[in-house]
């Protein structure tokens, strides 16, 4: 009778070890996360900026480009040293060729939904008055889940050994 009343105490402090150890996990996962949506949101500054800039001097198609390659710049910047907090000194060509390639899937996600939206779908809508930034700051606000869980995943493998 006491062997069964004490393992029945220590269950309960066994889940109660699982569920902290879960809850401090989640909780370093919702701070990673906010963390890439504030840097996501410096970087679409920096993409939308270019893009701006560069609608100035090139046609829109060429401007998303110019504007994601600098969104893209301060993306990896920031997601490296401030939301996953790699601070290696050495510099990791296969994480960056990883970042460039989780990057890509991104761009063509952001130049997909911001041409189409800007092309077809706002037209559409009868939306002619800023249609270029309305779609462009759509398009790269498309990307918030797939970037982050791509690059935690892909790039900076966080949660999985190096491979």
């Amino acid at each position: 009778m006491k062997t069964s009343k004490k393992r029945s105490l220590q269950r309960p402090a066994k889940k109660m070890q699982r569920h902290g150890r879960q809850s401090q996990s989640n909780k370093k996962h919702t701070k990673s996360f906010l963390r890439y949506v504030f840097s996501g949101c410096l970087a679409t500054v920096v993409n939308l900026s270019f893009v701006w800039f560069s609608m100035q001097l090139t046609s829109y198609e060429i401007a998303v480009v110019v504007g994601a390659v600098f969104g893209t710049t301060t993306t990896y910047i920031m997601t490296k040293v401030f939301v996953f907090e790699k601070r290696e000194k050495a510099v990791d060509y296969h994480e960056i060729l990883r970042f460039i390639c989780v990057h890509g899937v991104v761009c063509v996600q952001i130049w997909i939904v911001s041409v189409s939206l800007e092309r077809w779908i706002l037209p559409m809508l009868a939306i002619t008055q800023y249609r270029e930034a309305i779609a462009s700051l759509i398009g790269v606000g498309s990307v918030v889940f797939t970037g982050y869980f791509l690059h935690r995943l892909v790039t900076y493998r966080v949660g999985h050994p190096a491979v």
